[in-house]
């Protein structure tokens, strides 16, 4: 097995985690203080986030794909 890559699974399995608990923290704290919408916002952004740093191929696609369907 490759070094690099098995540090890099462990890494991104870490990371995701991370994000999970900022995000999830990050509700908790915004609903405590009474301040929903700001709560909302934060965890669309932390989720789009996540979506960029995790699916980069995924996005790359979708944004090609979304591009020819805007230039045909």
């Amino acid at each position: 097995m490759n070094l690099g890559n098995n540090l890099f699974n462990w890494l991104s399995g870490m990371a995701l985690s991370a994000f999970s608990v900022i995000l999830f923290i990050t509700g908790i704290k915004m609903v405590i203080e009474k301040s929903v919408m700001k709560a909302i916002f934060s965890i669309i952004g932390l989720l789009i986030c996540v979506v960029f740093l995790f699916n980069p191929a995924g996005v790359r696609d979708w944004l090609l794909e979304l591009g020819n369907m805007l230039l045909s």
